[in-house]
């Protein structure tokens, strides 16, 4: 179960599912990847049209990709209700003392915008989360701040990286 998108497994339950695959599933896998990649090209900047267009087609001889328009449906992103939710998972490892705290502002739907401020609001944080969590006050070995768009839906997201065995949760 995914807490912002619907259909989507958990880190837990894809973890438990590695131990399903065998290695014949694994290698037909890796051998038909490229048979079924779906690839986008931006290609922007002091270039013409068809210099950008001829780009396009090299790229998809040399990975050996046609050309394929396929609708795509959009997976539903949750809105998730005002307020404080909390949701707690037990390591996969039982002696592990690395742990993760994430907490997750979700800011709603975005627009360019929306996008432009959250990035900028980002770059402010990073910078002030890193030295007051981790070389201030040594929470974690690992702090980050990062802005997320998941099917539309803007958020940013804070983790702090730590030993429960020095800091609990």
């Amino acid at each position: 179960m995914s807490v912002v998108k619907e259909n989507h497994p958990s880190f837990l339950e894809r973890f438990k599912h590695i131990e399903l695959i065998k290695f014949h599933a694994f290698k037909l896998f890796v051998d038909q990847f490229l048979t079924k990649l779906k690839l986008k090209v931006l290609i922007q900047g002091n270039i013409v049209e068809s210099r950008a267009q001829f780009l396009n087609a090299k790229i998809l001889q040399n990975l050996k990709l046609t050309k394929v328009y396929e609708k795509v449906e959009t997976p539903l992103v949750y809105q998730l209700p005002l307020g404080a939710n909390v949701i707690k998972l037990n390591s996969m490892r039982n002696n592990d003392h690395n742990s993760v705290i994430k907490n997750y502002y979700q800011i709603g739907v975005g627009s360019i915008g929306t996008e432009c401020i959250t990035e900028f609001m980002v770059s402010l944080l990073t910078e002030p989360l890193f030295d007051i969590l981790r070389t201030h006050e040594q929470l974690g070995y690992g702090i980050s701040c990062c802005a997320r768009k998941n099917n539309g839906m803007l958020a940013i997201t804070i983790t702090v990286e730590y030993q429960e065995n020095k800091h609990s949760s």
